[in-house]
């Protein structure tokens, strides 16, 4: 997937649930990207874009209307064996879990004592 700012919600939870997706500035950087690298193009439903008739029109809706929108029209099935396989911040699918020890730095003293 490719999507312009305006999905970046949407992006970020396609890619906890293991999706590729690129996110970018604009609607005509998004178009471009999708033509150049074979992805399906994600849109607000509204969007003037020349060329993009297989661009994907997400309503202007919840988040999770749009998701479900965008999996039903895409004809997608979940794989839970991909879910949370992607970072949603960088979309990067090769890392490891860090250990408590690892991290406790980072984390606040509440954390560290309701997980331990």
């Amino acid at each position: 997937f490719v999507a312009p700012g305006s999905l970046v919600k949407l992006g970020r939870r396609l890619r906890f649930l293991g999706f590729d997706v690129r996110l970018v500035e604009s609607v005509a950087e998004a178009a471009a990207v999708a033509e150049n690298e074979q992805r399906q193009l994600l849109l607000l439903q509204g969007s003037r874009i020349r060329g993009s008739s297989t661009a994907c029109a997400v309503p202007r809706s919840s988040l999770e209307e749009q998701l479900q929108f965008t999996l039903d029209h895409l004809g997608i099935l979940l794989d839970p064996a991909l879910m949370a396989s992607r970072c949603a911040e960088c979309n990067a699918d090769k890392f490891r879990l860090a250990s408590a020890e690892e991290v406790s730095s980072e984390l606040h003293a509440s954390t560290i004592e309701r997980y331990s």
